[in-house]
């Protein structure tokens, strides 16, 4: 494998591929989850049922939080402030009160979008796409978060001509 690097701007960078190389050869590798990613048809179950994204979807956008137990967040703050932007609250894996609980066991968000950091707070719209993503979490950031996700609902709006 060949690497050169242009020290002028742009940066880039160029890669050729070694010899013998064949498109196609090499399993698909999938990306890290972001804001294209569809998890809609994810296997979501419900009370050990199995659940269509349909039915879980109930707002325009939808804040999904993958809890972590040894960074517990406040998750009243956060379903309230969900609550107050109109948006619906699912938790995968955990109960508490202001939230309904998705449960996910096949690990599937996990392994096919390579959640890589938890707790994970998604804010998804109603087909089921990652609109913002804010992964990790230090103590007091429930009202960052949500602002974040404010915000990209704004951006997200049709602009009036």
């Amino acid at each position: 494998m060949q690497v050169t690097m242009r020290p002028l701007p742009p940066f880039r960078t160029e890669l050729k591929p070694v010899v013998g190389y064949m498109p196609m050869a090499l399993p698909d590798s999938f990306e890290p989850l972001g804001t294209f990613h569809e998890i809609a048809s994810l296997n979501w179950q419900q009370g050990n049922r199995p659940v269509q994204w349909s039915a879980l979807a109930k707002s325009d956008y939808t804040v999904m939080f993958i809890p972590d137990p040894e960074f517990p967040a406040d998750t009243a703050k956060l379903a309230q402030g969900a609550e107050q932007a109109g948006w619906g609250r699912l938790m995968v894996g955990a109960d508490a009160p202001g939230w309904t609980r998705v449960d996910d066991p096949n690990n599937d968000l996990v392994n096919v979008a390579q959640l890589e950091l938890t707790p994970c707070f998604l804010l998804l719209n109603r087909e089921g796409q990652v609109r913002a993503a804010w992964k990790g979490y230090a103590p007091g950031e429930e009202e960052i978060v949500l602002k974040t996700f404010a915000d990209r609902v704004e951006e997200l709006k049709p602009k009036a001509r």
